[in-house]
């Protein structure tokens, strides 16, 4: 399903797992970017391993 957002930006609180990490990967693959913000560092350095170049994770 082409949901026409390629270079579209999204910002996601509490992205670093659960659904906000699924939400996260789901734009990602749409072609979007994506800012996940979160509380935990470590999660946050995982989330931006798993999302790539297309992410920035703060």
């Amino acid at each position: 399903m082409d949901l026409q957002l390629n270079d579209r930006a999204f910002l996601i609180t509490g992205g670093t797992d659960g659904l906000g990490l699924a939400l996260a990967r789901r734009l990602i693959s749409e072609g979007a970017h994506v800012a996940v913000c979160g509380r935990n560092l470590e999660r946050l350095d995982k989330a931006q391993e798993l999302l790539g170049a297309r992410a920035l994770c703060f």
